[in-house]
């Protein structure tokens, strides 16, 4: 019940928190070694052409996108430090903006 999920996520903003949460796996993913098997099925790309239409948004390229809306720059090099990246997820916690 809705009431139970707020006592859970104690007044957080839960869309907030499930982004934060996004670009945080994201930053932990791409510091994983290469051959790791949760790194190589994000990176996979099928063979097969898409059916038309639009194509569906990636998580990548939704995390990309909300990075862009909190205006990180160069967030590709601050990815492999930590300190730095948890940072980030902080401030994607708190900004209005995503």
């Amino acid at each position: 019940m809705n009431h139970e999920i707020e006592d859970i996520i104690k007044g957080e903003d839960i869309v907030r928190a499930i982004k934060a949460r996004r670009i945080r796996w994201y930053g932990h993913l791409k510091r994983m070694e290469k051959k790791k098997h949760e790194r190589k099925i994000t990176e996979w790309k099928p063979d097969n052409n898409r059916s038309r239409g639009r194509p569906k948004i990636r998580r990548e390229d939704q995390v990309r996108k909300d990075l862009s809306k909190l205006d990180i720059q160069d967030w590709s090099k601050k990815i492999q430090d930590r300190t730095q990246w948890k940072e980030i997820v902080e401030q994607a916690k708190t900004c209005r903006q995503l």
